[in-house]
């Protein structure tokens, strides 16, 4: 069993929307522009009405580019919680149907954490990511479109811009997808053991383990908070690159005016230094998205680690448990690894049996394989004749 795609059923719909989004943040970016830059022509130019009109138009159409924005949040968490949803199900269906043992051996505390942390990473890829991306990467290109009608130096300015923040944000990659790895693991580790200590504290309480356990928290918080520290550090520069790009592309497009003796105008000056400015935005999305990816791609690891694990199978044609009262069960060379080896035995239907042996001599593992709790690694455990294997699970 694997993670749901993505992009399917009814979040198709939602991902249309956004790209749709994009597109009208792009338009409304080069309307802007270009009222701005209507506004600021000549003095007299089209008279004091016309020019009224134009900062008018300049307010409805920051108003439209707000609700846009606004629809773009709302739909990007509506996409991102459908997926999640789909997911947690598929996690859960699965957990249900795991092995007693297998739950066991994942650790209650740690399959917790996968449950929510894991869960969070992907609705943030989902609703953040991938969303603000599509909408991100339809209004950079607009943004740039409208760069080249109004400044093609400008244009080329920011293009190259945005290609070397994509190769440093690439150079950063190994580094971080390695960093978030390690906090990721490191925080698994602290809340698995607080969850398990918290589920049993009477017991760690009552054999004077308190003390103990409070010196292993502090050294798994000082270790997490190291590993998360230099997380940051990483995520820090990616997510600080955007707004470097800005001051980098007004001094590129200073210093090119200056070589070329050129002077921009008040209005061709006031559009570009805006667009600059709506550029930033989007640009700053994409590489938050990206962040965002490579905590996704930690999280779908480690939460396909839970749905590869084999769980118990119901056959095609099972059967109900046999008869209406007391049932025999019988053991056939039963072998659980590092606990049962050949085990044959048998219990008539009314019959009283008592099991004994020293701790770890697999009591439990006999009456978890009687109730088909797992299954044992080799030989047969059946109900009146029946193998266990053909009965429904739901009995």
């Amino acid at each position: 069993m694997s993670l749901p795609r993505v992009i399917a059923g009814r979040r198709r719909a939602l991902m249309a929307r956004l790209l749709l989004n994009g597109v009208g943040q792009a338009c409304a970016a080069f309307a802007i522009a270009w009222l701005a830059r209507a506004a600021l022509g000549a003095p007299g130019e089209g008279g004091g009405e016309a020019r009224a009109l134009r900062v008018a138009g300049l307010v409805v159409t920051g108003l439209f580019l707000l609700a846009l924005r606004a629809l773009e949040r709302v739909d990007a968490e509506h996409l991102g919680q459908d997926y999640v949803t789909k997911v947690r199900l598929r996690l859960f269906e699965r957990i249900a149907a795991l092995p007693l043992r297998r739950e066991r051996a994942g650790r209650f505390g740690l399959t917790m954490t996968r449950m929510v942390s894991d869960l969070n990473s992907l609705r943030r890829w989902v609703s953040v990511g991938v969303a603000r991306m599509s909408v991100a990467a339809v209004s950079v290109c607009g943004i740039l479109a409208a760069l080249t009608y109004f400044d093609r130096v400008a244009a080329a300015v920011a293009g190259s811009l945005l290609l070397l923040s994509a190769a440093v944000a690439l150079g950063l990659t190994p580094a971080l997808r390695e960093q978030v790895r390690e906090s990721r693991q490191r925080r698994g580790r602290l809340a698995g053991n607080v969850g398990e200590k918290i589920f049993a504290f009477g017991t760690v309480r009552h054999h004077g383990g308190t003390r103990r356990e409070l010196r292993r928290l502090r050294r798994q918080s000082r270790k997490m908070t190291r590993s998360l520290l230099r997380r940051m550090r990483l995520s820090g520069v990616l997510r600080s690159l955007p707004d470097a790009v800005c001051p980098l592309a007004i001094a590129a497009l200073v210093f090119m005016a200056g070589v070329e003796g050129a002077a921009l105008s008040s209005g061709d000056l006031v559009v570009t230094l805006l667009l600059f400015g709506m550029f930033t935005a989007p640009v700053r999305d994409l590489a938050q998205a990206w962040d965002y990816r490579l905590s996704f791609l930690e999280g779908k690891r480690r939460i396909e680690q839970i749905l590869s694990i084999p769980r118990l199978r119901q056959s095609s044609r099972a059967l109900p448990l046999p008869g209406d009262g007391p049932i025999g069960v019988a053991f056939r060379d039963v072998e659980v690894k590092g606990v049962l080896n050949g085990v044959t035995a048998a219990a008539a239907p009314g019959d009283r049996v008592l099991v004994t042996g020293a701790t770890g001599s697999g009591k439990s593992t006999l009456l978890a394989l009687a109730a088909r709790l797992f299954d044992p690694d080799a030989g047969e455990v059946s109900y009146d004749g029946t193998p266990l294997r053909r009965v429904e699970l739901a009995s």
